[in-house]
């Protein structure tokens, strides 16, 4: 559950709290039947698998002690994050009825690039302090050095939604305890943006200022926060030209909410809207778990930003 906290200048901070699980056992425990053995101190028992002190402890040979890095696809984070804010700047351009589309149209990609660059940045912001702290084997992967000047960077609601919830994810109903903690590649993307790009505050600055005219909301996402939840791990498949989402670990480490910020990053300029965000070769235990969302409609994305925004009424 993402919480939101308002600023002077309407930007939000950006709070992820780790989703409550579901205590199925707990709730059968509590409930009375005649087939319940009346021995112990039955509520005691729930007292202490409520708190955590009472559960399942695997052997040592089946514990990751450090968490296993699983490496995300700037560019495609990128290239998702710019088509997307592309298509919802046409919208409010178009609601806006404004009539010099040839001049804004001209200014649309140089927009959508700068804010795209923005959510990247603060996307490495977060996978850099995940590696200093949780992945010692990445710290030496080379540019992960901090940019000057850059605290609080606001960047697009949706996406400021998305990143807030990229962290590490404790793997659940596996025969293994296992985490897993998204990563940057381990080459090139100084600042997280791709090759040929620069970061540019002044720009981006602009950028901003451009997109709150046309009614575009920014938060601001606190990249100090570790734990997230796994709508980064989805798999994305196209076969038969039917797209899915599938789950590579049980599904009850996902939920449907989670195919929100997934979709963000969508394609949505064709008919198969594949655009993966994660790789997950070499990952442990992964397997076909089922699917989460098949055969999106076609501009998925848009409709995705739009209603984490809240600007359209009718999604």
């Amino acid at each position: 559950m993402a919480k939101q906290k308002a600023k002077a200048d309407g930007s939000f901070h950006m709070r992820t709290e780790q989703p409550a699980y579901q205590h199925d056992v707990v709730a059968v425990l509590d409930s009375h039947t005649d087939d319940l053995p009346a021995t112990g101190n039955l509520n005691y028992t729930i007292a202490l698998k409520q708190y955590g002190f009472l559960r399942h402890c695997f052997a040592r040979d089946r514990v990751y002690v450090i968490p296993h890095p699983i490496v995300v696809n700037l560019d495609n984070m990128y290239i998702g994050a710019r088509n997307t804010i592309r298509g919802s700047l046409i919208r409010l351009h178009n609601l806006k009825m404004i009539i010099s589309n040839k001049e804004f149209y001209s200014r649309v990609d140089e927009i959508s690039n700068a804010l795209a660059s923005g959510c990247n940045l603060v996307t490495y912001m977060k996978l850099r302090a995940l590696a200093l702290t949780d992945v010692p084997s990445m710290c030496d992967s080379g540019g992960l050095e901090k940019p000057r000047d850059v605290t609080d960077l606001p960047i697009p609601t949706p996406f400021a939604f998305a990143i807030q919830q990229l962290g590490i994810v404790n793997i659940g109903d596996l025969e293994y305890d296992l985490k897993v903690v998204p990563c940057k590649p381990q080459t090139g993307f100084r600042f997280g943006q791709p090759t040929g790009t620069l970061w540019n505050p002044n720009a981006y600055q602009q950028a901003v200022e451009f997109a709150r005219n046309l009614g575009m909301r920014f938060s601001i996402v606190d990249t100090t926060v570790k734990e997230g939840t796994a709508w980064w791990l989805f798999q994305q498949d196209y076969t038969e030209e039917v797209f899915q989402l599938t789950c590579p670990y049980p599904e009850t480490n996902f939920t449907e909410m989670m195919t929100l910020p997934h979709s963000l990053y969508l394609n949505n300029e064709g008919a198969n809207p594949s655009n993966p965000i994660s790789d997950l070769t070499g990952a442990p235990h992964t397997g076909d778990f089922g699917i989460m969302m098949q055969s999106p409609h076609h501009g998925i994305n848009i409709s995705t930003f739009e209603a984490i925004s809240d600007t359209a009424n009718e999604i």
